[in-house]
């Protein structure tokens, strides 16, 4: 028997700087630059830890939370008069990630992980939209006959709430599986032909306007590509 524990934890402050566009720009009425723009804050907190209670299995879970302050938004200058860049939002957010890999055999090996978030908005408490609360990946990885390999990811994304201005319903959850096949004649070469989306799952990204249509993502495609390393 084979058992391993170990953790870690994390603080890590970070800032984004206000862009040129957010500052300066005077061209776009409906987005005016704010030269008095503070910094964007962030901090953020995880807690992990590792278990491996066999050789080839591993499993990890973490849990996390973050502030962010100052966030910059277009405030309204009222009706007709456009909306200049402020400092006007805040958020915070916590969840949790498990996830484990599992070498299965020599030539196959699992990886997946759920992941769950909620992000509010400090000053209502009110969802910030956009960001899925539920995420699933699974991916098996096979080595085939020498020199060739497949790979297959599925990604589920769920429960993506509306910020609460928005009036439409939450966009709609979908699942896409991806296959990715490599054949590898020497070590420096990798021939991979790659099909996203194999089912053609129709999905969609939200828009960030209330009254936009949310935006389509790719249907299904694929890719040759050729990777030489020297």
């Amino acid at each position: 028997m084979y058992n391993f524990v170990g953790s870690r934890q994390a603080l890590t402050p970070l800032t984004r700087a206000p862009t040129l566009i957010e500052l300066y720009a005077t061209s776009n009425p409906a987005q005016i630059g704010n030269p008095d723009l503070k910094p964007v804050t962030i901090r953020t907190y995880e807690l992990a830890s590792v278990y491996k209670p066999l050789l080839n299995l591993k499993l990890e879970a973490s849990i996390f939370y973050h502030e962010l302050d100052d966030i910059i938004a277009y405030v309204s200058n009222g009706p007709g008069q456009g909306s200049t860049a402020q400092n006007a939002l805040g958020q915070l957010g916590n969840g949790f990630e498990i996830s484990t890999e599992w070498l299965v055999s020599d030539g196959v090996s699992l990886y997946g992980y759920y992941a769950y978030q909620k992000n509010e908005q400090d000053e209502t408490s009110n969802d910030s939209g956009f960001g899925p609360r539920n995420k699933l990946l699974v991916r098996g990885d096979w080595q085939l006959a020498k020199g060739w390999s497949v790979n297959a990811i599925a990604t589920r994304i769920a429960t993506r709430v509306r910020e609460n201005v928005d009036p439409r319903p939450p966009a709609e959850d979908y699942t896409r599986v991806d296959l990715n096949l490599i054949f590898s004649p020497i070590p420096s070469l990798d021939i991979s032909f790659k099909v996203n989306n194999v089912f053609d799952e129709e999905a969609y990204a939200p828009d960030d306007f209330p009254n936009d249509e949310d935006i389509a993502l790719p249907g299904r495609n694929s890719y040759l590509s050729i990777k030489y390393a020297y």
